[in-house]
């Protein structure tokens, strides 16, 4: 499951699907961007080429209607944009799988080519206000962290993005 484009996440998808035939699963938007060095930031990196790491099989979760039974697992899928246009968490039980979008006390970035601090206000406000405190979250960098431990940062982070919003 890829929770955005950005290389740092996407590096070793080919690979692993490859060596397990298994279908990668990501955003339109995700699928859009991969092939795009500007946007999945593999330009920064001499010499790799999206087609290193874009899987041969991708599904997207608007096909899939953002859930998909695996193994007797239900797994929901989220469009959580803003850090890049492509973003996107999932949940599996009572565990959050944020990519970018939440980090631990890490305000989130929104410096990448298609990132949208309008995006990620709603996005973020949607996390805070539609997922139960007590799932815990495992984010794309960093240690897990239970969802209410950061419910006062979520909202700091919100406040900051709108005052950004009202400058735009």
């Amino acid at each position: 499951i890829l929770t955005h484009e950005h290389i740092d996440h996407v590096q070793g998808a080919a690979a692993l699907c490859d060596r397990y035939n298994a279908t990668a699963i990501a955003t339109e938007e995700c699928l859009a961007a991969l092939s795009d060095p500007q946007l999945n930031l593999s330009a920064v990196y001499p010499g790799v080429s999206p087609t290193d790491y874009t899987p041969h099989r991708i599904q997207s979760v608007e096909k899939l209607n953002f859930e998909l039974f695996w193994s007797g697992v239900e797994i929901k899928f989220y469009a959580t944009p803003g850090h890049c246009s492509g973003a996107m968490c999932f949940t599996i039980g009572n565990l959050l799988f944020s990519g970018d979008t939440l980090l631990e006390k890490i305000k989130t970035y929104t410096t990448a080519p298609s990132s949208s601090v309008v995006q990620l206000c709603e996005s973020l406000k949607m996390i805070r206000n539609d997922f139960c405190e007590d799932l815990f979250v495992y984010p794309g960098h960093e240690a897990s962290f239970r969802l209410g431990s950061v419910f006062p940062f979520i909202d700091a982070q919100i406040r900051l993005l709108e005052r950004k919003i009202a400058r735009l």
